[in-house]
């Protein structure tokens, strides 16, 4: 082989081991996958640490605004504004932590790419109507928070 020949494999090689670096570094090992946790179930909705069967309707007190938790078309989650929960959504796309304070919704964590739905910030009862949409949107794991009067 030329000399030019092995430069151009070592460069390879290194473009290589580089990208799989990458990719396996992004990877997380310390922490169970998401995958692990379901056990073979499709979903698993956590409402502060304790598995949900079934929808969860709580009339509450409060000013009249809601808080809707969707996956899909199917609603997971009808909750006063102002009570504190972290809602945990885990299905095979992916996980979402939903956190609700008495001051705003927003989404704590998300492993979709992109981290949109994180970053559309908090909602809260001085913004929740200017904000367009009114609801937070996971678009890779179909999930949504919807804030209504």
């Amino acid at each position: 082989m030329t000399k030019k020949r092995w430069i151009v494999l070592a460069a390879f090689v290194l473009v290589a081991g580089v990208a799989i670096w990458f990719a396996l570094s992004g990877q997380k090992t310390d922490d169970k996958t998401t995958l692990d946790i379901l056990d073979g179930r499709e979903l698993l909705v956590l409402m502060d640490g304790k598995e949900l069967t079934e929808t969860v309707v709580s009339p509450g007190a409060g000013d009249g605004l809601r808080i809707i938790v969707w996956l899909n078309d199917r609603q997971l989650a009808d909750l006063p504004f102002g009570e504190e929960h972290t809602v945990e959504v885990l299905q095979q796309a992916g996980r979402n932590k939903i956190r609700i304070t008495q001051d705003a919704v927003y989404m704590e964590e998300a492993d979709c790419q992109g981290n949109d739905c994180v970053k559309m910030g908090k909602f809260t009862r001085d913004n929740w109507e200017i904000k367009v949409p009114n609801m937070i949107v996971c678009l890779p794991h179909k999930l949504s928070v919807q804030v209504t009067d």
